[in-house]
């Protein structure tokens, strides 16, 4: 919605794709559709959880028609990134994403990228989640995420979400003495 609506000043995006999945989306009647899911590139790893790191963008071409245009967004976004995430490839996502801004000449960016952070970067404290069922799939899903790295990429970006919502967020009040 922040490429859409003017109002949207702040985005936080944690582990997301700048390109539509699954479904089309459909904004003022005008259909976008999702990027190509090449199921042969899912995997099972050796645990028996499902791993769809591989599964959108194996090659450009095929997710650039789903790109969406995060250059016409006039608000800010922070992008945080789970190094060891293993359900999206959001490293690679991030980067694309940045790209495109800075190609369009827009510096309304952060990144923050965390080693050993799995995909659900969730409050501080919350217990590490690398595996789990949802009801889409008929396997476990695995977010990936290493126990330590994963739990302080947790606390720092908990700390850093809060401070990039309170600047954004929060008009400056200025003394009218």
């Amino acid at each position: 919605m922040a490429i859409h609506l003017k109002e949207i000043i702040a985005t936080v995006l944690i582990n997301g794709p700048t390109f539509i999945i699954e479904f089309p989306q459909v904004y003022h009647g005008q259909i976008s559709q999702p990027a190509p899911y090449c199921i042969e590139y899912k995997s099972i790893n050796a645990l028996g959880f499902a791993e769809f790191y591989q599964v959108f963008g194996k090659n450009e071409a095929d997710i650039s028609q789903s790109i969406l245009p995060i250059e016409k967004a006039q608000g800010h976004f922070l992008f945080i990134v789970g190094e060891a995430d293993k359900n999206l490839n959001t490293k690679v996502h991030a980067a694309r994403a940045t790209d495109q801004l800075r190609r369009n000449g827009k510096n309304n960016w952060t990144l923050l990228s965390y080693p050993g952070a799995g995909h659900l970067i969730e409050p501080p404290y919350s217990p590490l989640c690398c595996a789990s069922k949802i009801s889409a799939e008929l396997q476990i899903i695995h977010w990936g995420g290493e126990i330590i790295p994963h739990a302080a990429a947790q606390e720092h970006a908990w700390k850093e979400i809060q401070k990039f919502l309170r600047k954004h967020l929060i008009p400056v009040v200025t003394s009218q003495l």
